[in-house]
Order: C-alpha cells, then structure tokens, then sequence
C-alpha cells in the first residue's frame, strides 16, 4: 500500500508509525483507558485489510479513530485526535521556513533561469512563498489547498493572493495622460512626443509595481502626440531601451503588449508603426499587429509594414475580420487572453481600464488517468473539480471586494482603471463583467489521447469537453452576474508542474506524463480555427516559419479564418520567444 501525505508525496506503508501514535497517545491517558499491543495489531490488521492500493493519511487516522471508538476507550480516542491535531500544529507553523532560507541562499529554482537574481527579486520571491504559505494555512479551505498540492488545479493568484492585487490589464493610459499624480508630484498632460514617451515610461512602472500580470496598450493614442516631419527615431529607441531596462518593486521588467492597427489613413499613425517595427529588436513589448485589407498581402497599401514585420523573429497577429465578427470591436488580449465583451450604460463598448481579477486552472489529464477511459466517470470527476476551481475564483473575487482606492492611486485615482476618489471601494469594477475571472484549463490533447483511440474520437471528445467548459463558465456569469470566461492556459511552469505531479503520483504514462509539458492543441492553422470557433480564448499557439513558406498564402488564410496566432520566425530578427 501507498500512503498519500499531505503535502501530495506518496511513500510507502509503514505500520511502524501506527504504532508510535497509538503508544504516543496511551502516555497521556490512565492505565485502564489505554489499549494493548494485541488491540492495536487488531486496528492495524483491520486497515491492512482494506486492500487499499493507496490511502490518504487522513484517512488512515480517520480509520483509527473509529477502531477506538468501538472498543469503548473514549479518553485515547480523543487522546489521539489532540495528538493529530497538535501534530498538524507543528507541521503548519513554520512552513516556509526551508524556501525562504533557499532563496535568502540562491539556492532556489526560480533563480536558474534568471538573469536579474538580485536583492530586489529575492524581495518578491520571498514575499512570494510567505503569501503561498498564508494562504494554503488560513486564507484558503483545505480542500482547495490539497487540490493545488495534489495537481488538481493551480491558483494562479497565490504568490500574491494575501495582497489585493490584480492580475493582468487593458490599461487607460490615454485617460492618465490627461494628467496623474505619482509620488505626489503632478504630472500634466503632455504638449509633444517625447513627453508623451516619458509619462508613459512612469505610468508602466508604476502600474507594473502594483499588479502581478502584463500591461496592454493600444498605440494609436500616442501618435497624436506626433508632428507629421518629426524624428521620433531617437525618442523611440529611448523610450525601448529603457522599458527593457527598467526594474518594477516586484524585481521584474514590466511584460508590455502594444496594438499596432492599422484602420486608418492617419499618416502619424503609419509612421509610429512602422517606427515602432523597425526599431524594435527586443522581446519587449510584444507587437501585436492587425491583419485587414489594407496589408494581407493582397497589393495592400501596407503591405510593406506587413512584410518587414515578417522578418521580426516573434510575431503576433490578429485576424480583424475575425475578431470583427467574434467582438465587433479590434483591441488586443491581456497576456493572450481576450477581455469579454463590455458595454457600459450607454451601450459603448469598453476596453481601456479593464482587468483580469485572477485565473484558476484545471489539470485535464489527470483525471482521464483516474477515469481510466470511462467518460461518465471522466464527466463526474470533472463535475467535482470544476466546483473546486469555481469555490477559489469566488475566493479570488471576495478577496478584492471592499479594497478601496488608496490601496494603488496608480490604478484606482489616477486613471489606469478609474478616478475614484481617496477611500471609495473599488466594488463596482469587480462586479457586472466589467473585469474578468478566467477558468484556464490545461492538457486537452493528452487528455484526448487518453481516453479515446481514434484520431476523430479524440478531437470529438476534446471539442465535447471544451463546450461543456464553456458552458459551466457561462452558467457560473448567470448565477453570479461576475465575468466568468475559459481561457486555454500555454504556459510551461503551469503545464510542467502539473505533468511533474501526475507522473510522481501515477508514473510514466505513453504520450501523457512521458514528456514535460502538457498541451493543448496542435498548431496547426485548421486546427486553431476549429477550435477557436467554440471558444475565441483557446490561448496563444505558435506556427514556426520560413523562408521558403508561402507568407502570402499564411497570411491570407490567418486573415480569413484565424482570431489570434503568435509566429516564429526561423530566420527571423534578435528578438527571443518570451517564456509563456
């Protein structure tokens, strides 16, 4: 027999231990209340011959408990159940200890792949595990505490969840440019280029120090900032040297997204484009640009922004005939995940100033493993950890409510999501689906190939199961009026801690947990389109490309059919994949 600790670890049955507890136990109560070596090779005896190919410690002591109880010793029985519980005590009162001690050391994993492992990001790491450890010890139940031990779900908030803070953000930077303060400094609306940049510069650092996520921005507004013969260049490599140079209170280079649309004639508007393309040889910001008649390659008048973006090593492109038709509006995802629809009381579509409140994901795959191929099995399972993930997006929501506006001037009096005045509760933005709580999932394709043979029953039921997703999520808007959405998570530290779990606790499985990440779909043009057309949030997916590609041809079929896709270019530009 296996015993699963609390922690998620699985070790062997050792009977030893029941031992030790029971004696432990007899210590403290009266001679005639204590139980003999012979009663306790009777409770032993009685869960061995469960024939448990596993079992929760908990439940081993739930067991004895029991056993106790019926032989009539009342006063060991409770004598146990103080011993757990004090037990349980010691376990749960100094739980970071060792990670932060890791961190304080640079011993920790996060480090590795980190080339600013300085004071500053060991602030945020640390902060990071105490935040985990409060809120898995008493802020969160501890169903969903062992759910995110065990792999079941991953809270994405948790390293932040003890402070009210947001997760990614459409933000109104052309509202803060209006005029903000910052350091009780007012900064008035800017009269040129170079003013705008700056401002802008300080918005997104401070924005950036107050959430946890990416910051969106459509670029339109700043050319209108710009004279039509004026030489941006030299203000624009400024102003990207020092985005990717600057260094947030939470240790981190602000992760930027800009909307490059070209819908217009506007000539200071193709010039910033085209400025922005060109100069651009860094990860940062992700360029998302606009695919429409104007530059599909089809003798457009753009197509010459087209094609040098091309040879960008990461592209991200938007469809605007099928986000038209999907939204009727063109804006950009937040951190590849798009904002849903929003009309405010006047019927006018809303975009700037609206945020993601937190996501909680699914692990797909590990509950075929335990359906074993049956789908009613697969369907209840999955019944029961959509109402955990449903339980900690509510917590996620409860835990912002009643957060007033001084918490973060930046965001809630200075226009990055609203001007409300100083002690007025940042309620209204969390309600009505104004802001977003995303149900991300994780491990479609294994998931299919694990319970069906056939290529077609799989995508079958893949698509079968993301509309029931789909539908749980809108079921879960109607009862509450909140922003529930799907969003299909592509994130490798996400995927490969759940493969990490699954393949400890189950071993390694053909085409399942052999590997290190889990996936979603495939990233192929037909298939993207399939399954964008159940749900537009499927995440981002990457389509490598070359020279010999016909880009005509792609960017045609992108135009047509495709919401959102991300590009890599095999022989492309300085630019590296972001780690998403």
């Amino acid at each position: 027999m296996k015993v699963i600790k609390r922690d998620g670890r699985i070790v062997e049955y050792n009977r030893e231990k029941i031992y030790t507890a029971i004696n432990k136990a007899n210590g403290d109560v009266p001679e005639n209340e204590r139980v003999k070596k012979k009663q306790i090779d009777n409770i032993i005896r009685h869960i061995e011959e469960l024939n448990k190919k596993r079992m929760l410690v908990e439940d081993i002591q739930d067991h004895i408990e029991t056993e106790l109880m019926k032989i009539k010793k009342y006063a060991l029985a409770k004598s146990y159940i103080i011993y757990r519980y004090t037990r349980a005590l010691v376990r749960k009162s100094n739980t970071t200890d060792q990670s932060i001690l890791s961190l304080i050391k640079n011993g920790n994993k996060q480090f590795e792949n980190n080339k600013n492992a300085i004071i500053y990001k060991q602030r945020d790491l640390i902060a990071g595990e105490v935040s985990k450890d409060l809120s898995k010890r008493v802020f969160l139940p501890n169903k969903i505490s062992e759910a995110i031990d065990k792999g079941l779900l991953y809270f994405h908030d948790i390293n932040y969840f003890i402070q009210p803070m947001i997760n990614s953000i459409y933000l109104n930077y052309p509202e803060m440019l209006k005029g903000l303060t910052i350091n009780d400094i007012d900064i008035h609306s800017p009269t040129n280029f170079q003013e705008a940049l700056i401002i802008l510069l300080n918005i997104i650092h401070n924005v950036s120090s107050s959430i946890y996520g990416e910051i969106t921005i459509d670029i339109k507004y700043l050319s209108n900032y710009l004279r039509e013969k004026e030489n941006i260049d030299q203000s624009l490599k400024m102003f990207l040297l020092e985005l990717n140079t600057l260094i947030n209170t939470n240790g981190k280079t602000p992760k930027v997204s800009i909307l490059l649309n070209l819908d217009s004639d506007n000539k200071n508007l193709v010039k910033l484009i085209y400025k922005i393309i060109e100069l651009n040889n860094y990860n940062n910001p992700r360029l998302i640009y606009v695919i429409n008649e104007n530059n599909n390659l089809n003798n457009g008048k753009y197509d010459y922004i087209t094609e040098l973006i091309l040879k960008k090593k990461e592209i991200y492109l938007i469809s605007a005939k099928v986000m038209q038709k999907n939204f009727n509006n063109i804006f950009a995802p937040i951190n590849h995940y798009f904002l849903p629809p929003y009309k405010d009381n006047e019927g006018k579509s809303i975009i700037e100033g609206r945020f993601n409140q937190g996501i909680v994901s699914i692990n797909l795959p590990q509950i075929t493993i335990m359906a074993n191929k049956k789908e009613d099995i697969f369907f209840q399972i999955l019944d029961e950890r959509l109402e955990l993930c449903y339980e900690a997006l509510l917590i996620r929501y409860h835990s912002l409510i009643g957060t007033i506006s001084d918490i973060s001037p930046i965001l809630w009096q200075n226009g990055a999501i609203a001007r409300n005045k100083k002690g007025e509760k940042i309620d209204k933005y969390l309600k009505n689906g104004y802001s977003s709580l995303a149900l991300g999932y994780v491990g479609l394709k294994e998931m299919a190939l694990n319970m069906k043979d056939d290529e077609k029953e799989q995508e079958k039921f893949a698509i079968k199961v993301l509309k029931y997703l789909k539908k749980k999520s809108d079921d879960w808007k109607k009862q509450t009026g909140l922003g529930f959405t799907v969003y299909g998570i592509n994130n490798s530290l996400i995927s490969h801690a759940f493969i990490s779990l699954d393949k400890e606790e189950y071993g390694e499985i053909k085409d399942i947990t052999n590997k290190e990440y889990y996936t979603n779909i495939d990233s192929k043009l037909e298939i993207i389109k399939k399954y964008q057309n159940i749900n537009y949030n499927i995440g981002i997916h990457y389509l490598s490309i070359n020279k010999n590609d016909n880009m005509k041809d792609i960017i045609n079929y992108i135009d047509e059919n495709i919401l959102y896709i991300g590009l890599i270019n095999q022989e492309g530009g300085q630019n590296e994949k972001r780690n998403d």
